[in-house]
């Protein structure tokens, strides 16, 4: 079986930064789709201020010309704080025989050790670590890192958990709460997100009075 990818986020908003580096991801490992998960309410980091409904409303109209690209609700549907730990255990429920690719910024991955469980993560998916050309890792793993790394990607075919895999993306400077602010400002942001996306938050005068937040 296919492994099958998991990309979480506030998609606050969607923008090409969370699409184009994850489809490198899916051509380079194979991987037959990837889930997007929004988060209802994070975990580990303050609530958005724009509804989880409007962020979901976003993600599947930014989605919805990438077959293999798959807009996926359960976290907005899901009561209590989306843990992501939470959420492959409900994928593992639903996909028990492919392989969970959990996809991760280098960034968000050097910080998996504050996340709510975040041993149980590794027992329940891959994890594919993304990061730009000339990123340097820390110069000695930890052990549990270095044990876990694979070079190979057929290696996410054959395990159904427990893997690490770095894949080189190409670089999309994009910043969420710059790109907040400059639609707060009334700032010409075609190019940086989805067209699609871009006219539901003028239709719904979303981030108008933002300007400043993070």
């Amino acid at each position: 079986m296919k492994p099958i990818g998991v990309f979480g986020g506030t998609f606050d908003p969607i923008h090409f930064g969370h699409i184009k580096p994850v489809l490198d991801v899916r051509d380079f490992t194979g991987i037959s789709e990837v889930r997007y998960i929004p988060n209802a309410r994070p975990g580990h980091r303050s609530q958005p201020q724009i509804s989880a409904i409007h962020r979901w409303n976003m993600t599947v109209l930014a989605l919805d010309c990438y077959t293999e690209l798959i807009a996926d609700n359960r976290e907005i549907k899901r009561a209590g704080k989306s843990y992501m730990v939470t959420t492959l255990r409900s994928l593992r429920s639903e996909f028990a025989l492919s392989p969970l690719c959990l996809i991760l910024g280098i960034d968000a991955f050097l910080q998996i050790k504050r996340w709510y469980w975040w041993a149980d993560v590794l027992k329940l998916a891959n994890i594919v670590v993304m990061s730009r050309p000339g990123t340097k890792f820390p110069y000695l793993l930890p052990d549990w890192w270095f044990r876990a790394l694979e070079v190979n990607p057929r290696k996410l075919y054959e395990r159904m958990s427990g893997s690490i895999f770095h894949v080189t993306v190409d670089q999309v400077d994009i910043s969420a709460s710059d790109l907040r602010n400059r639609i707060s400002r009334g700032d010409d942001c075609s190019g940086v997100l989805p067209e699609t996306v871009y006219e539901y938050i003028k239709q719904h005068n979303l981030y108008n009075d933002l300007r400043g937040t993070s």
